[in-house]
């Protein structure tokens, strides 16, 4: 309850307590996008998630389509055992 009583006073409050510290400068160079860093990143970060992905998808159809539970059973017919 007195919780509420003092949310309530500082609702009803008009007067502000705010004061600049430091005024803001304008900056030396103008900010620009980062072309090459952005596609460099976006090609890895592509090549990561498909990788992933295709990994994924692959043991996904091992075990649940073609029903192989054993790490023995994910070789193909015609590898050498």
């Amino acid at each position: 309850m007195q919780r509420y009583g003092q949310s309530r006073m500082e609702a009803q409050s008009t007067q502000t307590d705010i004061a600049v510290l430091n005024p803001a400068a304008p900056p030396l160079d103008p900010s620009k996008p980062r072309v090459i860093l952005n596609i460099l990143l976006s090609l890895f970060l592509g090549t990561l998630l498909g990788v992933g992905w295709a990994s994924w998808l692959s043991c996904w159809i091992v075990v649940c389509v073609r029903g192989r539970t054993s790490p023995r059973d994910w070789t193909f017919q015609y590898w050498p055992k």
